[in-house]
């Protein structure tokens, strides 16, 4: 448990312990308190250390039981099937009878679960059949639930998700706030054109368009409307809820944008297609995060719209109009601390505009190929000094001229990507690694044309102690965690 240890979780158990003094003598109460404080340091351990230690807590004595036990089922993860070995997980079938048990009289575990994950189905497991959602939820009981995450994983039977089970887990799970299902992109899901088949409702044609349409209609359209629009994290495709990809919304489609649009505080366009967010951006007053956004053609933001609770922005696939679109945007959005435009046609103004506005947080551009070294050296001189994490992937090449400016302009770096095209000597290299390091310095990713040179910027890293993690999280924009949406990270 040498997590334990880290600066964060002592400072955080210190503020919390001396909370508990100023109100006098140590009680039994408080003993609990202190060890809850404690044994939720685990929260950052991978799932296999957690439970082993959460589990070896609970043998002390019947204290540490009691509270061991209310922190490993705050959150738990759970498959249908576990392969020969494979102990990351619960059995589904164990977890839902042990949900019922009460430890001493007290609740049953399944009112302590706070965030659960479920992964249904496995290819090559012996459960390879689709279950429907209203079965999965009806077998468990977690009252409290605020986050609930579905993830299909079998290939060979599409699962039969159906708008009417959204009723019962809303009915069975009343404290959602984050709900997120990942589907497969087997075509037996959907059908060619994009409308929902057989296979998500259980009727073909217009029998399923009709079934989707009497549902939104009922009393169960009212309480998944209802329940929808107190959700702050939603994943899922619009499909599932009977939404087409048209641009011209029908009915259903309707319902679903008067839903999505109240307590939202992320947006992801993957989930959310054929909805333009800044269409119903006046509605959201809450979102802060907009992940994957594409512009339609020609498409600025309105002058005198202003939305200052937005703080996390990607971009896809920006065209014509790029330059044009950012700097409405940034006009708009004056509060964006972290920025990411991948696939699109910027030019230096895009850099010009960043140099007017407020100092972010992350910058990070990935294929963008139009910008020139000279504009970005400019912007990091007059902008870099709060930058905390800085992708350049697969923009123009990268010379030691950007590696003699990053310690005075970007003191703060915790996280760079120079991209695939980049070329550096490895002399200024290590002269960089070395001062940024002493700087804090955790992860940074670079490529060569040239295969000696690589191995020798790979060599700088490694007796630097460097992470070389291209898949860096900080170095992606990926939307906001589940786990501390619901007070878990």
């Amino acid at each position: 448990m040498s997590s334990l240890n880290s600066p964060s979780s002592t400072i955080k158990f210190h503020q919390q312990l001396d909370m508990s003094r100023r109100s006098g003598p140590p009680r039994a109460t408080q003993i609990a308190d202190i060890l809850k404080i404690t044994l939720r340091a685990t929260r950052s351990f991978d799932s296999i250390s957690r439970n082993r230690s959460l589990a070896a807590a609970a043998l002390v004595c019947k204290i540490w039981c009691f509270v061991a036990c209310e922190v490993l089922w705050e959150e738990r993860e759970v498959k249908f099937a576990v392969r020969g070995g494979d102990t990351r997980a619960d059995s589904f079938e164990r977890f839902a009878a042990s949900a019922r048990v009460s430890l001493a009289g007290g609740p049953p575990l399944g009112s302590l679960v706070r965030r659960l994950s479920l992964a249904v189905g496995s290819p090559g497991s012996e459960h390879q059949h689709a279950r429907a959602l209203r079965d999965v939820v009806a077998a468990f009981e977690c009252p409290n639930l605020r986050s609930l995450s579905v993830q299909w994983r079998g290939w060979n039977t599409p699962p039969r998700w159906s708008v009417l089970d959204f009723a019962l887990v809303f009915r069975k799970c009343p404290a959602l706030i984050a709900f997120e299902i990942g589907l497969n992109n087997d075509p037996q899901s959907v059908g060619n054109d994009g409308d929902v088949t057989h296979d998500v409702v259980g009727d073909t044609g217009e029998e399923a368009r009709e079934i989707v349409e009497s549902m939104w209609d009922g009393p169960d359209g009212c309480l998944v409307r209802g329940a929808i629009s107190r959700l702050q994290l939603l994943r899922l495709d619009p499909r599932i809820l009977g939404v087409s990809d048209s641009l011209d919304p029908d009915p259903a489609q309707k319902d679903y944008r008067c839903a999505v649009a109240a307590s939202l505080r992320e947006w992801d366009t993957a989930y959310f297609r054929g909805l333009d967010v800044f269409d119903m951006l006046d509605k959201m007053p809450r979102l802060t995060h907009i992940i994957g956004y594409t512009p339609p053609f020609r498409r600025s933001i309105a002058t005198g719209s202003h939305y200052h609770n937005l703080k996390c922005v990607s971009l896809n696939l920006l065209e014509d109009n790029a330059d044009e679109f950012l700097a409405s945007l940034l006009a708009a959005c004056p509060g964006i601390d972290d920025l990411q435009i991948v696939s699109s046609t910027i030019t230096d103004a895009t850099l010009r505009s960043l140099t007017a506005y407020r100092p972010l947080t992350r910058l990070l551009l990935a294929q963008t190929n139009n910008i020139t070294e000279p504009a970005l050296l400019a912007f990091l001189n007059a902008n870099g000094r709060a930058l905390s994490a800085l992708r350049l992937a697969m923009t123009r090449m990268h010379t030691d001229a950007l590696l003699h400016t990053l310690p005075t302009t970007c003191p703060h770096l915790l996280h760079v990507d120079l991209g695939l095209q980049a070329q550096l000597s490895a002399r200024a290299f290590e002269t960089w690694v070395r001062r940024a390091r002493a700087g804090g310095l955790l992860c940074a990713f670079v490529r060569c044309f040239d295969m000696r040179t690589n191995y020798a910027l790979g060599r700088v890293l490694e007796v630097a102690g460097v992470d070389r993690d291209g898949l860096c999280p900080q170095l992606r924009i990926s939307g906001l965690d589940a786990r501390a949406l619901v007070g878990l990270a």
